[in-house]
């Protein structure tokens, strides 16, 4: 059984860009990638140095896509979300301000400074803790790399689901070189950027990068836009050919509305209520949460599940928090009474919504180089201030006081490796420290108002891990790397609950008193310790196809819930670390003289203690939201991958995957006395919370089917350059978005198309028109069960059809 626990301590892209490669990758990335043109015009080449040494991914054996700086721009990717468009099995969603990603099935709903994420997200080698802190970054990349499946030994915590590397380009030597781009498109859309190469001598180079971005929203209130400014500046220095060091330091606003959160539905009990009421659900498939044309929703689902109250009581529980009554406001509420909830209105739900989150990062990378052996030595720290409140009903403000959401992460990765004709090996230490300080508001938009919840969270990890790879002859090699963390958590604060709780649950020990309700009260201490390991083989038929079989593992680290549970003293509870074990079976092939193609991957993992987002009680009686672990899940399936160059100016990629995901055991207590219309899944009345059993559901986010596939063909203009001219689609089958598993939290299948059509006159000028989502489908990304009104499906959606018009410029 599932338990909390507490004690003490559109795929449009460049087709040689998109090829699905295996990679072996570790957590830094020492080289550039090139894509190496066959001379009788074959599908080019990839080349990467993940492992410390120059290498095809060809000849690896680790899943992964690859999507150069020209493909990503083509692409239109400019937030983390936008490169779930690019690669079957990995859907990425918005949750506030946080990035979600999930690779087949696994990956983090929660967007609180309490989660750590299931794929691990890497920026030139260095973590990326906090998931806000993913945006902003997608600019002047050399490449962006997406690892599917465990990583925990070269990557440590963090990485159950995979690893996505951004790889920025670096500065050259001896070169005085730079680019710049413009954009502009519907939904009055503006992006500029660039970058400029500089040498300082024959052993110093420099280089600076900007990018701009400014686009209105998609949804309500300008909500789901785009705002966005980012610098970079690296310092490269190589005295000798032994040695060499790299500075780097950026900053990034994000800024704007936010994401919103569209209707999806609610539950059919609650629908045939809204329908007896004469309330209609809304026609439209973006109208946002917030909007205030669905008032009328609002207050028949509050009066459908009871939440209304007598106006003299209504005014005696927000006397005792300490918060004017707000009366009046009867909705479809008997006489006498009111609803509890306060509609979206003026400013509240308007002008107040705003991100304003701010990234400052610096890095250094030296690599010193004897015979055979390389010293890597990777410092780093990361500024993260989050600031950002976004209403959904039940609004989250991370800066309530005027402070936000604080973390300061320091981290040094130390290693060696070897490699000779017979031996690749690493070896190394990492270390990695973070400091959060948290004061957030929850406000629940009703009468009373919520929560604030003030918190310290400290984070120190530490780990050792080795990998090498051996050949026992040309043909056959073996792998094997091994991996121990430990991570050492604290957590101390108190959280004040301003709305009396039995407004919602009764017995609470707010109603009628005089005082503030109490304060909850919480600290604990924990160390969370795991080993990874991996073991493998590949073997080579012949010189361009080759086979492996794999086995990894990895682990996304424990944590605290800020709040204790019933029947604790001041103890936060808190919840165990999830494991992912990685079977993979896999063939990489080309044919034709380098033509044609071929990878394909079977997998099997096994998924143990998920963590899972659900909503309960703290200990005095307040809704809280929570990670729990959700017992055991299966995942297996088959990715395959298909790259053609049928003639010089012809490309041809079709890229599909089949996943199969179930719960084999998934039972936990969920908070609320109406728990049951929130889930689709079993109940089971129990004291004090009833059970809810998932088991034999899928995971959520995980469609069965999903793929892309792109083409594109040259056209040679005598004397005049080039067209490129490329269509592409990404499709999916229909997914459960949350665990609830109602029919409003599934989303339907989907196909979009893209088109992109380039002129280049010659090698340092384009220009360029884009259309994606041409067909205007709606693409469901991530959803959740809004907590006081918990039979409503709030849900998030990719960019509806856009298209614009660019240029660019290398000099």
């Amino acid at each position: 059984m599932t338990r909390f626990h507490h004690g003490g301590a559109s795929a449009l892209c460049i087709a040689a860009a998109l090829i699905s490669l295996p990679l072996s990758a570790s957590a830094a990335e020492a080289g550039a990638a090139e894509a190496d043109q066959p001379a009788n015009g074959g599908v080019p080449d990839i080349v990467v140095t993940a492992q410390r040494r120059s290498e095809s991914v060809q000849r690896s054996s680790v899943a992964i896509q690859v999507f150069s700086g020209e493909a990503l721009r083509s692409a239109g990717v400019n937030q983390a979300r936008d490169i779930s468009k690019l690669t079957p099995g990995v859907v990425i969603g918005q949750g506030g301000a946080a990035t979600q990603i999930y690779i087949r099935g696994v990956g983090d709903f929660t967007s609180t400074p309490i989660t750590n994420p299931a794929v691990a997200t890497n920026v030139d080698g260095v973590y990326v803790a906090r998931s806000q802190a993913i945006e902003g970054n997608f600019f002047d990349l050399e490449r962006i790399e997406v690892l599917k499946g465990p990583q925990g030994t070269l990557y440590g915590r963090n990485a159950s689901g995979g690893a996505v590397n951004l790889i920025t380009t670096k500065p050259k030597l001896g070169e005085t070189s730079g680019n710049v781009a413009f954009e502009g498109g519907n939904y009055d859309l503006v992006k500029a950027e660039g970058a400029v190469n500089l040498p300082l001598g024959s052993t110093v180079a420099a280089r600076g990068a900007f990018q701009i971005v400014h686009r209105n929203g998609y949804s309500y209130g300008g909500t789901d836009d785009d705002k966005q400014e980012s610098v970079r500046l690296q310092l490269y220095w190589e005295p000798s050919a032994n040695f060499n060091l790299r500075l780097s330091g950026d900053y990034s606003h994000i800024g704007g509305m936010g994401s919103a959160a569209v209707f999806k539905g609610v539950a059919p009990s609650i629908a045939a209520t809204l329908a007896k009421l004469g309330v209609a659900l809304p026609s439209d498939p973006r109208a946002n949460g917030t909007d205030p044309s669905l008032s009328a929703i609002y207050y028949g689902m509050a009066a459908a599940l009871n939440r209304c109250a007598s106006n003299a009581n209504l005014a005696l529980a927000a006397t005792s928090a300490g918060v004017a009554p707000i009366v009046g406001q009867q909705g479809f509420c008997p006489a006498g009474t009111s609803s509890l909830y306060s509609p979206p209105s003026g400013s509240y739900f308007g002008t107040n919504l705003h991100v304003n989150n701010r990234f400052l990062n610096f890095s250094g990378e030296a690599n010193w180089k004897t015979g055979n052996i390389t010293v890597t030595v990777l410092p780093a720290y990361r500024r993260t201030r989050n600031d950002y409140r976004n209403n959904i009903i039940f609004t989250f403000d991370s800066a309530p006081f005027g402070k936000p959401e604080a973390s300061d992460a320091a981290s040094l990765e130390a290693r060696v490796a070897y490699d000779d004709s017979r031996l690749k090996a690493v070896a190394g230490f990492y270390l990695f420290d973070e400091r959060q300080t948290i004061a957030t508001r929850a406000d629940a938009g009703l009468v009373a108002g919520g929560n604030v919840t003030f918190y310290h969270l400290g984070t120190t990890a530490y780990a050792g891990f080795g990998q090498a790879t051996f050949s026992v002859t040309p043909e056959l090699r073996l792998i094997a790397g091994l991996r121990y963390s430990v991570d050492h958590k604290t957590i101390e604060g108190q959280g004040l609950v301003q709305y009396p709780a039995t407004v919602f649950f009764p017995g609470g020990p707010c109603f009628g008193a005089a005082a503030i309700c109490p304060r909850d009260s919480f600290s604990n201490v924990r160390n969370f310790r795991r080993a990874s390991y991996k073991v493998g083989v590949e073997y080579d038929l012949g010189p361009q196809n080759m086979v492996y079989v794999t086995y990894a593992t990895g682990h996304k680290s424990g944590g605290f819930n800020p709040f204790s549970l019933p029947g604790t003293v001041n103890t936060a509870s808190f919840y165990n670390p999830e494991q992912v074990g990685a079977l993979e079976v896999g063939s990489r092939n080309r044919f034709a003289g380098g033509r044609i193609q071929l990878n394909l991957e079977g997998f099997y993992w096994k998924y143990k203690d998920a963590q899972e987002f659900i909503t309960t009680l703290n200990r005095v009686g307040g809704a809280a939201n929570a990670l729990t672990n959700a017992g055991r899940a299966t995942v297996y399936g088959l990715d395959a991958q298909l790259a053609l160059r049928p003639t010089n100016n012809d490309s041809l990629q079709i890229g599909g995957e089949y996943l199969h995901t179930k719960f084999d055991s998934f039972v936990y207590p969920a908070g609320g006395a109406v728990a049951g219309l929130t889930t689709a899944c079993g109940v089971t009345p129990a004291t004090p919370f009833p059970i809810i059993d998932c088991s034999g559901r899928p995971l959520p986010r995980a469609p069965k089917f999903s793929g892309t596939a792109s083409y594109t063909h040259t056209f040679q203009l005598a004397g005049a350059g080039r067209i490129d001219a490329t269509v592409a689609t990404q499709f999916s089958s229909s997914r459960y978005l949350t665990i609830d598993f109602t029919d409003a939290s599934r989303a339907r299948g989907f196909a979009t198309l893209d088109a992109n059509l380039t002129w280049a006159p010659n090698d340092t000028f384009k220009v360029y028109a884009f259309g994606r989502n041409i067909t205007n489908r709606l693409v469901y990304t991530g959803a959740f069960t809004q907590p006081l009104l918990p039979s409503l499906t709030l849900a998030t959606l990719g960019a509806p059809r856009t298209y614009g018009l660019g240029l660019s410029a290398k000099f």
